[in-house]
């Protein structure tokens, strides 16, 4: 299946700009986002076939299996086929804004067959008794090494901000991460909010088809409302 990556702009003339205000203002953050960039794709299609995430204002990165189509004149569309070409060993540099959840352990008797539930992750800190940092982390990771990738590291003598005094000091990921403010959602099933952390560093691909499939996927929760699309370049 030929992906395609689009990057669209929403256009600045007055007249145009103004529809597309009212239109915001009628909705959260993440609802208008998610608005915006389902009025491209065909409205009887129930089913989300696209990732995206917003670069700047009025600008955003599309991933879909259909071309995008403005019917309003309020676009401008560039698209280009996405099938990335990767190797075991490639390192690549990534930008990742998600939305983490944990999987929680069902609670009730020994035995008994229970669904677990969906943390957010202040929710899933508090209960693990660790900073939203160190969930977010773990839960970034084992996400990579079950997709074929792991971070890469720093090497100790080029690393600036190692104490040389210390000589046992584990090397440093190559890993910064954000926690954005929440968003809320409006309406829906989705009701009630997101919290989006943004990733970013450089990895190393083992498994190059299991990566791949990651980056055509995407990745958490929240992906109809601008997480998920794992952005990568090579290094």
């Amino acid at each position: 299946m030929t992906l395609l990556l689009t990057r669209a702009r929403l256009v600045t003339q007055r007249s145009r700009a103004q529809s597309v205000a009212a239109m915001l203002q009628k909705a959260a953050a993440a609802d208008a986002g998610h608005a915006l960039i389902w009025s491209l794709f065909p409205q009887d299609d129930e089913v989300r076939r696209f990732l995206y995430r917003e670069t700047a204002p009025g600008e955003y990165l599309i991933l879909s299996e259909v071309p995008p189509h403005d019917d309003t004149n309020l676009w401008s569309l560039e698209s280009r086929d996405y099938a990335p070409e990767l190797a075991s060993g490639d390192h690549l540099s990534f930008s990742l804004r998600a939305d983490v959840q944990i999987n929680a352990a069902p609670e009730g008797l020994p035995g008994q067959r229970q669904r677990g539930r969906r943390e957010p992750l202040h929710t899933a800190a508090k209960r693990l008794g660790q900073s939203p940092q160190i969930v977010a982390h773990d839960w970034f990771v084992e996400r990579l090494q079950r997709n074929g990738a792991c971070l890469l590291t720093i090497a100790p003598e080029i690393d600036p901000t190692r104490d040389p005094e210390v000589t046992d000091e584990p090397p440093r990921e190559r890993l910064q991460i954000r926690i954005e403010p929440r968003q809320r959602l409006s309406g829906g099933s989705k009701a009630g909010s997101l919290q989006p952390v943004l990733f970013e560093g450089a990895l190393r691909v083992s498994d190059s088809t299991a990566f791949t499939s990651l980056l055509t996927a995407g990745v958490g929760r929240s992906r109809g409302y601008g997480c998920g699309l794992f952005l990568v370049r090579r290094l």
